[in-house]
């Protein structure tokens, strides 16, 4: 994909950002939407914090070994790269698309 190209995918993403963002600063002046109580979130233990970004680090290794190594993860990243040429090389596109979509 050129870059010309995945900069104008962005803007959509991020105009839609800046507009939701927008609308609740206005909700929450004329006091039409509660701004949500974050003063809880400073009194997490430590050790909380660090079981949970240990947890993050072994999902985020684990989740690049499958992409990496299996066989379902080279299909699709064949198929998020060119589609068509995964096609014609053999693999089932719709079905990993499919698969992919219900991985989430």
């Amino acid at each position: 994909m050129k870059s010309t190209t995945r900069r104008a995918l962005y803007r959509p993403a991020a105009g839609l950002l800046l507009i939701t963002g927008a609308c609740l600063v206005a909700l929450a002046f004329y006091g039409l939407a509660t701004v949500p109580d974050v003063s809880r979130l400073r009194q997490t233990n430590p050790s909380t914090t660090a079981l949970i970004l240990g947890i993050a680090v072994v999902l985020m290794a684990l989740a690049q070994a499958f992409l990496l190594r299996s066989r379902l993860g080279i299909a699709m990243r064949a198929t998020a790269d060119n589609a068509l040429l995964a096609m014609v090389k053999g693999v089932p596109t719709e079905r990993v698309i499919a698969l992919a979509t219900l991985g989430g």
